[in-house]
């Protein structure tokens, strides 16, 4: 969500720059000119040490400045919309860490679902299980980041990435058991899923499952999902270059940008892009 974001952010900040180049003019007055001075006074050698300093005083406080402007609403709407430790707002911390717990116990009401399913509907609700239990996958993995248990750079971060891993890959084992034990196997994946859920609560992030739970010969699954952000952030961000290049008609850029980033983000997530796009229409009060 935070990359998806940044790329938006980007995009409004192209497109602004793009209509309007006089913003660029004043941001060039307001930085080039402190720091062209500055590198005159070094190569000329006139200038007292006391110059230089309060030049260089003067030229970190107005890129700082416009860093700030540029990047702070940005940041503080991240930090609530994701719940982060430094967020102004409590409420959301609250949410983001019970999240993931809301999210496994939806995929085992959706077990009891499709156990519950007739012949005719039971494809459709094996369907949705299916997705349930991937949004679940994304929920464990991320547990280590979202339980707020864990500083950023604390070395219990890989034990439990690794423990989580072992988690999902035990999780896609049983699942997999669907397929040839048919819809005895889903009261397995349910009683997991309520273990998961249990231990979540609680927040006993290193030991989601017992290792009694785990098969012996499982590889941690691998979280691909900062991968996924970056793609899409990234994607949106060259599309609104690109785009804001383009001789369209004045208001035609906002459009086009909005359309190529919906269709990059379909492309990145599938069928969860519909979820991020009614978070998006959320947050911007549609």
């Amino acid at each position: 969500m935070a990359g998806i974001l940044s790329g938006l952010w980007t995009v409004t900040l192209v497109d602004t720059f793009a209509q309007d180049s006089s913003m660029l003019t004043e941001l060039d007055d307001a930085l080039i000119p402190p720091v062209a001075d500055y590198w005159r006074l070094i190569e000329s050698g006139d200038s007292s040490s006391s110059e230089l300093v309060q030049r260089t005083i003067l030229g970190v406080a107005v890129i700082a400045v416009v860093v700030f402007l540029f990047l702070g609403p940005l940041a503080i709407g991240l930090a609530v919309l994701n719940g982060w430790w430094w967020s102004p707002s409590r409420s959301s911390k609250i949410v983001r860490r019970c999240a993931p717990v809301n999210r496994v116990v939806r995929a085992v009401s959706q077990c009891a679902d499709a156990r519950r399913a007739s012949w005719k509907n039971r494809p459709k609700e094996l369907r949705a299980l299916a997705r349930r239990i991937e949004l679940a996958e994304g929920a464990i993995m991320a547990f280590h980041r979202s339980s707020g248990h864990v500083p950023w750079r604390s070395h219990r971060r890989h034990v439990l990435v690794r423990h989580e891993g072992l988690v999902v890959a035990q999780l896609r084992h049983v699942e997999s058991r669907i397929d040839s034990e048919g819809v005895q196997a889903i009261a397995d994946v349910a009683r997991l899923l309520m273990k998961i859920a249990d231990r979540m609560a609680v927040g006993k992030a290193g030991a989601l499952l017992d290792p009694e739970d785990i098969a012996p010969d499982l590889e941690p699954a691998r979280d691909r999902e900062p991968l996924r952000l970056a793609i899409a952030a990234v994607a949106i961000a060259a599309i609104a270059v690109g785009v804001s290049l383009l001789p369209l008609p004045d208001g035609a850029h906002v459009y086009v940008i909005g359309g190529c980033a919906v269709v990059g983000l379909v492309l990145v997530y599938g069928r969860r892009a519909r979820n991020l796009l009614d978070l998006i229409a959320t947050v911007r009060g549609a």
